[in-house]
């Protein structure tokens, strides 16, 4: 079971493409400026085309982001919707004009 266990763990770690993106191209830290949901999915589409993973809609993005502890509100400058404490890497894929 021990050796099962690692194995299903190790799996559901390669199947973590959120968690994956989230390493590999943002920053998390409350100090952070907001970043705009538009701008961070964009990104998160850009790696998943270039990962061949799934993109899905943005609703269910930020749900997910949402869902791993990230605060997401309207930036009181801008009025657009963000999320705080996480920000792009400059690093992160950025879509093709």
């Amino acid at each position: 079971p021990l050796a099962v266990r690692a194995a299903t763990e190790d799996y559901l770690a390669d199947e973590d493409a959120l968690g994956r993106f989230l390493e590999e191209c943002c920053n998390t830290d409350e100090l952070l400026e907001p970043t705009e949901v538009q701008d961070l999915f964009a990104s998160w589409r850009a790696w998943c085309e270039q990962t061949n993973e799934y993109v899905g809609n943005i609703k269910r993005f930020s749900q997910n982001l949402e869902s791993r502890g990230f605060h997401r509100d309207k930036d009181p400058k801008t009025r657009r919707s963000c999320f705080y404490g996480l920000g792009l890497k400059s690093s992160a894929p950025r879509p093709r004009p």
